[in-house]
């Protein structure tokens, strides 16, 4: 078996260097460029709740890869998409970012498999010491479209376990989140 990874790349001024986020899917169910397209649909429809000075592109190549291992077993070219978000006024502060929490069913190693997807680029007008109910909404629609695409499976993947699981939730959460890379 076998997950596709799907990478969406950040720029402009809420991205300090270049950020990257990446998606994972079944590569069983549908092909790398309908999950490429999906992706692309869940960013745009969230292109209202980012930065006008954030953009995502998303990257030619979708490698598959050995769920075990993690090994590169193929290179697929798709068409891309980008744009940018669509959202007036002062960002938050750039270390600050939302929080899509990923649930699914399956419990491995006596844990719940779970995900996160941080999410670049929120102005203050989504604030109010948190994020707004508006922002949770429109991101929990978007991800729990494309959890619930029946030409792809978006899934949760531990390839410390050699393991992945489809999403069944995705629910934003009510905090906003800092990501930190394991170099801080």
């Amino acid at each position: 078996m076998a997950v596709n990874r799907v990478r969406v790349l950040w720029s402009g001024t809420p991205v300090i260097g270049d950020g990257l986020s990446t998606f994972n899917f079944d590569s069983s169910t549908g092909t790398a460029q309908q999950q490429a397209t999906a992706v692309g649909t869940f960013l745009t429809s969230t292109n209202d709740r980012r930065s006008t000075t954030c953009t995502w592109t998303i990257d030619t190549d979708v490698h598959t890869l050995d769920l075990g291992t993690g090994a590169l077993q193929a290179i697929t070219t798709v068409s891309s998409a980008q744009a940018a978000g669509t959202a007036a006024g002062d960002m938050i502060p750039f270390a600050t970012q939302g929080l899509l929490r990923l649930f699914t069913p399956t419990i491995v190693n006596g844990r719940l498999l779970q995900g996160r997807l941080f999410l670049p680029g929120s102005v203050e007008a989504d604030s109010n010491g948190g994020p707004t109910g508006t922002y949770m909404s429109d991101y929990d629609a978007a991800g729990n479209a494309l959890a619930g695409d029946a030409s792809t499976s978006w899934v949760v993947w531990s390839r410390t376990h050699a393991a992945f699981s489809a999403i069944s939730q995705a629910s934003t959460w009510n905090k906003w989140a800092v990501l930190r890379s394991r170099r801080d």
